[in-house]
Protein backbone atom coordinates (compact mmCIF):
# COMPACT_ATOMS: atom_id res chain seq x y z
CA UNK A 1 0.00 0.00 0.00
CA UNK A 2 2.99 2.56 0.89
CA UNK A 3 4.06 1.43 -2.45
CA UNK A 4 1.21 2.30 -4.32
CA UNK A 5 0.84 6.26 -3.02
CA UNK A 6 4.28 6.50 -3.87
CA UNK A 7 4.79 8.22 -7.54
CA UNK A 8 6.93 6.31 -10.27
CA UNK A 9 8.90 8.47 -12.52
CA UNK A 10 10.79 6.48 -15.60
CA UNK A 11 13.54 7.63 -17.24
CA UNK A 12 14.58 6.92 -20.82
CA UNK A 13 17.41 8.00 -23.56
CA UNK A 14 14.70 9.11 -26.18
CA UNK A 15 13.39 11.68 -23.58
CA UNK A 16 16.51 13.12 -22.63
CA UNK A 17 18.15 16.05 -24.93
CA UNK A 18 21.75 15.26 -24.76
CA UNK A 19 24.12 18.37 -24.76
CA UNK A 20 26.92 18.03 -27.07
CA UNK A 21 30.40 16.68 -25.37
CA UNK A 22 33.19 19.47 -25.99
CA UNK A 23 35.91 17.23 -27.45
CA UNK A 24 39.33 17.97 -29.20
CA UNK A 25 37.63 18.83 -32.26
CA UNK A 26 35.23 21.93 -31.68
CA UNK A 27 38.08 24.15 -31.59
CA UNK A 28 39.33 23.33 -34.98
CA UNK A 29 35.76 23.33 -36.45
CA UNK A 30 35.74 26.79 -35.07
CA UNK A 31 38.93 27.88 -36.48
CA UNK A 32 37.96 25.91 -39.78
CA UNK A 33 35.06 28.05 -40.41
CA UNK A 34 36.12 31.12 -39.27
CA UNK A 35 39.03 31.14 -41.63
CA UNK A 36 36.90 30.23 -44.54
CA UNK A 37 34.56 33.12 -44.14
CA UNK A 38 37.74 35.13 -43.81
CA UNK A 39 39.18 34.12 -47.20
CA UNK A 40 35.50 34.31 -48.85
CA UNK A 41 35.60 38.18 -47.13
CA UNK A 42 38.80 39.25 -48.25
CA UNK A 43 38.86 37.20 -51.43
CA UNK A 44 35.82 38.83 -52.92
CA UNK A 45 37.27 42.64 -51.64
CA UNK A 46 40.67 42.18 -53.78
CA UNK A 47 38.67 40.78 -56.49
CA UNK A 48 36.27 44.03 -56.71
CA UNK A 49 39.59 46.62 -56.02
CA UNK A 50 41.64 44.32 -58.64
CA UNK A 51 39.29 45.03 -61.22
CA UNK A 52 38.82 48.88 -60.36
CA UNK A 53 42.32 49.42 -60.47
CA UNK A 54 42.96 47.09 -63.89
CA UNK A 55 39.80 49.66 -65.18
CA UNK A 56 41.65 52.87 -64.23
CA UNK A 57 44.89 51.59 -65.72
CA UNK A 58 42.98 50.82 -69.17
CA UNK A 59 41.75 54.09 -69.03
CA UNK A 60 44.83 55.97 -68.54
CA UNK A 61 46.99 53.75 -71.04
CA UNK A 62 43.88 54.20 -73.73
CA UNK A 63 42.80 57.58 -73.28
CA UNK A 64 39.08 57.01 -73.19
CA UNK A 65 36.80 58.13 -70.98
CA UNK A 66 34.84 55.44 -69.26
CA UNK A 67 31.14 55.76 -70.05
CA UNK A 68 28.58 57.12 -67.02
CA UNK A 69 25.09 53.93 -66.88
CA UNK A 70 23.13 57.00 -67.84
CA UNK A 71 25.81 57.45 -71.54
CA UNK A 72 25.70 53.82 -71.46
CA UNK A 73 21.56 53.59 -71.36
CA UNK A 74 21.36 56.50 -73.94
CA UNK A 75 23.31 54.88 -76.51
CA UNK A 76 21.21 51.52 -76.22
CA UNK A 77 18.19 53.53 -76.40
CA UNK A 78 19.64 55.38 -79.63
CA UNK A 79 20.56 52.12 -80.64
CA UNK A 80 16.76 50.50 -80.46
CA UNK A 81 15.37 54.12 -82.19
CA UNK A 82 17.30 53.29 -85.13
CA UNK A 83 16.65 49.77 -85.88
CA UNK A 84 13.33 50.91 -85.45
CA UNK A 85 13.40 53.11 -87.78
CA UNK A 86 15.20 50.97 -90.92
CA UNK A 87 12.66 48.45 -90.17
CA UNK A 88 9.61 51.36 -90.86
CA UNK A 89 11.80 52.51 -93.82
CA UNK A 90 12.18 49.22 -95.24
CA UNK A 91 8.20 48.51 -94.67
CA UNK A 92 7.91 51.73 -96.28
CA UNK A 93 10.01 51.21 -99.60
CA UNK A 94 8.30 47.51 -99.63
CA UNK A 95 4.82 49.32 -99.58
CA UNK A 96 5.65 52.07 -102.12
CA UNK A 97 7.31 49.54 -104.35
CA UNK A 98 3.75 47.74 -104.20
CA UNK A 99 1.93 50.38 -104.86
CA UNK A 100 3.73 51.51 -107.95
CA UNK A 101 3.54 47.99 -109.30
CA UNK A 102 -0.12 48.31 -109.08
CA UNK A 103 -0.47 51.85 -110.17
CA UNK A 104 1.46 50.15 -113.63
CA UNK A 105 -0.55 47.73 -113.69
CA UNK A 106 -3.88 49.65 -113.34
CA UNK A 107 -2.79 51.70 -116.15
CA UNK A 108 -1.94 49.08 -118.44
CA UNK A 109 -5.08 47.55 -117.97
CA UNK A 110 -6.80 51.30 -119.09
Amino acid sequence: SIEAAMPITLYSSSLLLLPPVPDMSMPFNVISLSCTLWAFVLGSLLNILVKRATESVKTDFTGEKEKRPIDKLKEKFKDKIGRLKSVFRKEAKANAATNTNETAEMDANK
